[in-house]
C-alpha cells in the first residue's frame, strides 16, 4: 500500500539533472521525506469529510493509540540485519573486480540505541561494525504514525547510463531488508486498558513488481562548453602561442 511514498534524490535541493535522452523523476533533489502511514492499519481509516484519522477501540471506546518502528528477527536468523542498499566507495574505480564501480559494501540496519550518540527507536543505515551514529548513510524515523526517511550520505547506483535513476522499483538504492524484517507497530488501547497490536511490514520486496516503501534517486555531474566556435576561440586565444626565436630570446 505504502510503496513508493518515501523517495529521496540526492540532487542538490531543487535541481534534477538527466542523462542526455533520460526523462527526470519526481522528485527533484530532497534528503527527507516524511508519510504518514496510519491508513496502512486496517482497523485505520481517513475521514471524508474533515480528512481525520479514525481508529476502532470498540465498545469500550477510545483510550489511545501509540506507534513505534521495530528491527526484528526471527529465531532462525542472526547476525547483521542487510538493507539491501550499499555505500558509495569513492576509491572503487574498477568496472571488472566482481562488482558495480563504485560499489561498497551492503548497509545494515540498527536501533540507534546501540550507537554512540544514536536515539532509541530510530534505525540507522550503517556499514557493518559501525558503533558512531554520525556516520550513518540514512535513518528512518517516526513521530506516531509519520514516517520520516533522512539521507546523511551519498548511496551507490548501478545503472552508469542514467543520472536520475532509482525509485522504489530499481535495481539498486532501495530498501530490501533480508536476515531480519521493519515495521511500524501499531499498539491500540481502548479505556479499561485492553490492548491489540499490529505491525506493518515496511521491508520491501526484491520483486520489483511490488517494490520498496524506501527508495533513494541518484545524481550526475555536469559538463558543458561555449556555445560556439567563435566564443571557445575568444575565450582561449592567445593561450597556446609559440615563438622559433632561440629560447630566452625575441629579436
Amino acid at each position: 500500500t505504502a510503496a513508493g511514498l518515501l523517495i529521496l534524490d540526492e540532487s542538490p535541493a531543487g535541481t534534477d539533472p538527466v542523462a542526455t535522452g533520460e526523462t527526470a523523476q519526481s522528485p527533484d533533489g530532497t534528503a527527507s521525506a516524511t508519510a504518514d502511514l496510519a491508513t496502512v492499519f486496517a482497523n485505520t481509516t481517513t475521514t471524508s469529510t474533515a480528512g481525520d484519522t479514525v481508529t476502532t477501540f470498540g465498545t469500550d471506546g477510545e483510550g489511545s493509540v501509540a506507534y513505534a518502528l521495530t528491527l526484528s528477527q526471527t529465531s532462525s536468523q542472526s547476525g547483521d540485519i542487510l538493507s539491501g542498499i550499499y555505500a558509495l566507495d569513492n576509491s572503487d574505480t574498477s568496472s571488472t573486480d566482481g562488482d558495480g564501480i563504485g560499489q561498497g559494501d551492503q548497509l545494515i540496519l540498527v536501533d540507534g540505541s546501540t550507537l554512540s550518540g544514536g536515539t532509541a527507536g530510530v534505525i540507522y543505515g550503517v556499514l557493518s561494525g559501525e558503533t558512531d551514529a554520525a556516520n550513518s548513510y540514512f535513518t528512518i524515523s517516526n513521530s506516531g504514525s509519520s514516517v520520516t526517511f533522512s539521507q546523511q550520505q551519498n548511496v551507490w547506483h548501478d545503472d552508469t547510463s542514467l543520472f536520475d535513476e532509482g525509485g522504489p522499483n530499481a535495481d539498486s538504492a532501495r530498501l530490501i531488508v533480508t536476515n531480519g524484517s521493519l515495521g511500524l507497530k501499531q499498539t491500540v488501547t481502548d479505556a479499561d486498558g485492553d490492548s491489540a497490536s499490529s505491525t506493518a511490514d515496511l521491508s520491501g520486496s526484491a520483486d520489483s513488481s511490488i517494490g520498496s516503501v524506501f527508495s533513494i534517486q541518484d545524481d550526475g555531474p555536469a559538463s558543458s562548453t561555449s556555445s560556439s566556435a567563435a566564443s571557445v576561440l575568444s575565450t582561449a586565444a592567445g593561450l597556446l602561442i609559440l615563438d622559433e626565436s632561440p629560447a630566452g630570446t625575441d629579436p
